[in-house]
């Protein structure tokens, strides 16, 4: 399912959720009722078969981030999934999937883990089903190139996963492997030191950019591969940005532009690469790769983490799209 589709498809969740919103700002009886009965007739009519209908909320849950839980928790509920003509069907799922992640966005963590717990207990009866339903949380949750992605989300539907008694250990392994990927660095923690080597041959540390340097200043983290035309296309736009060479002038950002080789296998081009780069950057090539790894799990190159002054991660695996990025850019 390409981008586009991915939010074509999930409008008629967005809606209901936002006329939920809206409900919020009224009195919580007939105004509230007659406004969500409204939303859903109108979806109905737009609503596919590949659909499941939505359970609706009741009037007396006004906040918004309720009604998300609520919604979210019986989202599934429509749905046998031994029924496998509907629980395989790869069009059914991602649908229906797609519009699940996008309720989930407007719940709280305790609603996501309540409705991910729900989720797996009911996916539970069919295995076939539910190790399929591991695919597509993956592809909707985990997968980097996903409009989707979600990280908080895919931790919790693989601790749903661990936690439960009559889901099997080989459906498990996957989900649980890859969430223990996604809780390295998360956002709000420090992220964790490493060495790495300039090209002129001095060895340095990711906490060496942090000396004499308050917290609202700007770390940007660069990994990148000189052989990698995406990574060669973010870094020359990033050194093209009058905005970003102002900051790290006015000493408000800082960048490391750092090469994570894969598999010992080094670029020989790489220092002639950083020789190419801006000089107010530092650029180097990762010491110890086996620590780095220990530490770090990069989905893709580029990879571009954004932290404060004292190093705690404000985001990872960024675009020049992301709104933490477009402030600098």
């Amino acid at each position: 399912m390409n981008r586009l589709a991915y939010f074509s498809k999930t409008i008629s969740v967005i809606a209901l959720l936002i006329a939920v919103t809206a409900c919020s700002q009224r009195n919580a009886d007939r105004s509230a009722t007659s406004e969500l009965a409204m939303s859903t007739e109108s979806l109905d009519t737009d609503r596919t078969p590949q659909e499941l209908p939505l359970p609706e909320v009741p009037a007396l849950i006004t906040a918004p981030e309720a009604r998300a839980d609520y919604v979210a928790a019986r989202f599934w509920q429509a749905l046998d999934f031994t029924d496998k003509s509907l629980s395989l069907d790869t069009a059914f799922m991602e649908q229906n999937f797609a519009n699940f992640t996008s309720v989930m966005a407007m719940a709280t963590e305790r609603g996501r883990r309540t409705a991910m717990d729900r989720l797996v207990a009911r996916a539970a009866t069919d295995a076939d089903a539910l190790a399929y339903l591991a695919e597509v949380a993956e592809k909707y949750l985990y997968d980097p190139n996903s409009p989707l992605r979600d990280d908080d989300c895919y931790i919790a539907f693989a601790e749903a996963l661990d936690a439960s008694a009559a889901v099997d250990t080989w459906i498990k392994a996957r989900p649980g492997q890859l969430a223990g990927r996604l809780r390295k660095n998360r956002p709000g923690t420090r992220a964790a030191d490493f060495a790495f080597t300039t090209p002129g041959g001095r060895r340095m540390m990711l906490s060496d950019l942090s000396r004499g340097i308050n917290d609202n200043v700007a770390v940007m983290l660069l990994f990148f591969d000189p052989d990698c035309p995406n990574c060669n296309e973010t870094l020359r736009l990033i050194a093209a940005s009058v905005r970003i060479a102002e900051a790290i002038s006015a000493g408000a950002l800082r960048i490391l532009a750092v090469y994570p080789p894969e598999d010992s296998v080094v670029a020989d081009s790489w220092v002639d690469y950083a020789a190419k780069l801006p000089v107010a950057w530092t650029t180097g090539i990762i010491a110890d790769p086996e620590s780095f790894d220990d530490n770090y799990a990069l989905p893709a190159l580029p990879s571009i983490y954004l932290l404060s002054g004292n190093l705690t991660v404000v985001g990872r695996d960024l675009t020049l799209s992301s709104p933490q990025l477009q402030s600098i850019i």
